[in-house]
């Protein structure tokens, strides 16, 4: 069953499947994946972005600030995924982001969970542009510096927030939100 594969499904002998549940520990240690492999795409993004690849991060980019700019922490939200997922396909590497994405699943209500906390909008907002404008410039080890900051403090703020498995359901990203195949930044 490819949800248990993903680690998002318990399947127990003779039980209903449930939601795997996220321990403390799990957090952590799919955070300090997150880290490295992020890092690793900045660097990729870096050395691999064309012109006009660049243009349509700094228009993403901008459309997250708009979000910001409003506290729409859900639009905010769907759009920094799309970008993390334009950032990894620019990468050019279908590995890294067959990981990302499998990670991905397991972090969306984590990373909701991060964002919703007081002034974690404006700071990842701030880091998001930061780490374009390394991008931008051709810095690689910034890039990657500035994505690993960026990803150890969301755990911060989660681990701040005292978030646990069971509160998921009351933080849960709303859908509505959510960009559609429609929507400019999929352009």
């Amino acid at each position: 069953m490819l949800l248990e594969q993903e680690g998002l499904v318990e399947m127990r002998p003779r039980r209903r499947p449930r939601v795997a549940a996220f321990t403390p520990a799990r957090v952590r240690e799919i955070y300090e994946v997150r880290q490295h492999l992020l890092t690793l795409v900045g660097r990729l993004v870096t050395y691999r972005a064309t012109d006009a690849e660049l243009d349509d991060l700094r228009a993403r980019l901008a459309v997250m600030r708009e979000h910001a700019n409003r506290g729409d922490i859900d639009g905010y939200f769907w759009r920094h995924v799309a970008l993390q997922e334009r950032m990894a396909e620019i990468a050019g590497n279908e590995t890294l982001k067959s990981i990302l994405d499998s990670l991905a699943l397991r972090t969306l209500v984590l990373r909701h969970a991060s964002l919703a906390q007081e002034g974690r909008l404006a700071s990842s907002l701030e880091d998001q542009t930061q780490i374009f404008l390394a991008i931008e410039s051709r810095d690689a080890d910034m890039a990657a510096m500035l994505l690993s900051r960026a990803t150890r403090a969301a755990l911060a703020a989660i681990e701040r927030g005292g978030w646990t498995a069971s509160s998921a359901t009351r933080i849960t990203p709303s859908a509505r939100s959510a960009p559609s195949e429609g929507d400019p930044i999929f352009a």
